[in-house]
């Protein structure tokens, strides 16, 4: 069970679809107890995928929530497993759980936890099924490089799936944009104008920092 008085941390690994369970497998060698495995279409170019190693356009998201030692250490083994540092093995990043579940854990000092300059930013958009397609229309003209989308059904056989501490319903969609810091406040505009994200029922936009990257080429 996770102690909320220690410094949480979530680690997500994206690799080819078919390599979630050994991720988790080799997170477990360090102790890690299991995640949440969801599957994810890419919807980018080709030159992305390059970007990201993932040619691969049928992916796996692999969230993994512990105290930040043990997220740091399973996120350098898998990488070193995994093999990250070669083209088209995939990626993972480290973020502050702090900033992903709000009022779930109290803030503390969490604002102050980073050790490094921040680098990028993950933007989560939760929107109804079929206008994932729009957020990602919209990221692309502001300065993103691509995008995954997660359909809700596809994580599991539960008529609704629980993300980040959020139900999410099988008829929405959640798509994930990795920026870099510089770009996240013209995409994340861009993407509130396109879909009215402000409107009631129009979704949820939100933005956490990355802490730490693997396998992710500038």
């Amino acid at each position: 069970m996770l102690n909320n008085d220690r410094e949480l941390d979530m680690l997500v690994a994206i690799v080819a679809q078919d390599k979630g369970s050994k991720v988790l497998a080799v997170a477990r060698e360090v102790g890690v107890q299991g995640g949440t495995i969801l599957h994810g279409v890419g919807t980018a170019s080709r030159t992305i995928f390059d970007y990201l190693g993932l040619n691969d356009k049928k992916k796996a998201l692999i969230l993994i929530v512990g105290e930040r030692d043990l997220i740091i250490r399973a996120a350098e083994h898998i990488s070193e497993k995994m093999e990250f540092n070669k083209p088209n093995h995939g990626i993972a990043y480290i973020e502050n759980v702090l900033n992903i579940y709000g009022s779930h854990f109290s803030n503390g000092e969490g604002e102050e936890r980073g050790e490094g300059e921040i680098m990028y930013n993950a933007i989560y958009t939760i929107v109804e099924r079929g206008k994932a397609d729009d957020v990602i229309e919209a990221a692309e003209k502001a300065g993103s490089k691509g995008g995954t989308v997660i359909n809700a059904r596809g994580a599991g056989t539960h008529e609704t799936q629980k993300v980040f501490n959020m139900v999410i319903e099988p008829e929405k969609e959640i798509v994930l944009v990795i920026s870099e810091v510089d770009r996240t406040r013209a995409i994340v505009d861009a993407i509130r104008e396109k879909v009215k994200i402000e409107e009631p029922g129009n979704g949820i936009l939100y933005v956490t920092d990355v802490r730490e990257t693997y396998g992710m080429a500038k």
